[in-house]
């Protein structure tokens, strides 16, 4: 479920355009989202360290409980998350009440 290959992306692309670099040639990075553009170029914001363990439990807890209960409890928790979410996203609703869960904060940024 938080599963992230975006920053392993990032830091594989990075190698691969030094290595190519490194040889005189130029790097073309086509395909994919603006999404890994924007990591490639800006880098992504640092998430927090959950424990496999604990991200283990949290997933068990939600995940007989409906999206909107879940969205609902993001809004007494961290309305200006609630506020840019949509209530049909449950990934970034999950990771955003898991973040907060696991460490007792907000994402600061707010970029999940």
């Amino acid at each position: 479920m938080f599963a992230s290959v975006s920053g392993q992306w990032q830091k594989w692309a990075v190698e691969k355009i030094e290595n190519i670099l490194s040889r005189n040639k130029n790097p073309w990075v086509v395909g994919g989202t603006g999404f890994y553009l924007k990591a490639l170029l800006e880098g992504l914001s640092p998430m927090p360290t959950l424990t496999l363990e604990f991200l283990t439990e949290f997933e068990e807890q939600v995940k007989a409980q409906p999206t909107p209960f879940l969205y609902a409890r993001l809004a007494q928790i961290y309305p200006p998350l609630f506020y840019r979410f949509s209530s049909s996203d449950r990934q970034r609703i999950l990771r955003a009440l898991a973040i907060f869960e696991g460490t007792g904060r907000p994402f600061p940024s707010g970029r999940l």
